[in-house]
């Protein structure tokens, strides 16, 4: 008897949760409907997106100065995150995608950017008299290419997976100061 009742009051139990979890879901989709927002966590649980799109002055605004765009760059995004302090834009030049980090830090060589591969000690580089380092990685995804600087107290890099492994990176056309 004392069974058939812990039995029935764990069933009882489950099926309390799992109302609640979807009455949160319903809420959740109600939300993104009337808000337009997808980055609402899952559920109440989970991590938001900390990245939101802007334009060139609001990056100006956050960083003093703002990227530049190579010639011939097509649909470029600006993106702000707020928490991680960080500016970003995104850009496709000659077929691959790019990706043009920037933030303000006294660390130098903290890697900001966003591709989270195991890296080797890479080549020093100097363009236009800042010091930097090249990396390069072959991966499942294509070749990894990546330069990070520190400039007069900002990290910057600048990536992209190329599938052919010939991308060169505009490095002296993004980063203008």
């Amino acid at each position: 008897m004392k069974k058939i009742l812990k039995k029935t009051i764990a069933v009882l139990v489950f099926v309390a949760v799992t109302a609640a979890v979807a009455a949160c879901n319903d809420k959740r989709n109600e939300i993104e409907s009337e808000t337009g927002r997808e980055d609402l966590p899952v559920g109440g649980a989970g991590l938001a997106n900390p990245w939101r799109e802007t334009d060139s002055e609001g990056i100006k605004e956050k960083l003093g100065w703002c990227f530049s765009v190579p010639e011939g760059a097509e649909d470029v995004v600006y993106r702000w995150a707020e928490s991680l302090g960080i500016a970003e834009m995104d850009f496709i030049l000659d077929g691959n995608e790019w990706t043009a980090r920037a933030k303000i830090t006294d660390e130098k060589g903290e890697d900001i950017s966003g591709y989270y591969y195991p890296w080797e000690e890479g080549d020093v580089i100097k363009v236009d008299g800042v010091d930097g380092e090249y990396r390069i990685l072959e991966t499942s995804e294509g070749t990894v290419n990546l330069a990070v600087l520190d400039f007069n107290g900002y990290t910057l890099s600048l990536g992209t997976v190329s599938q052919d492994g010939t991308a060169l990176l505009p490095i002296d056309e993004v980063f203008v100061f």
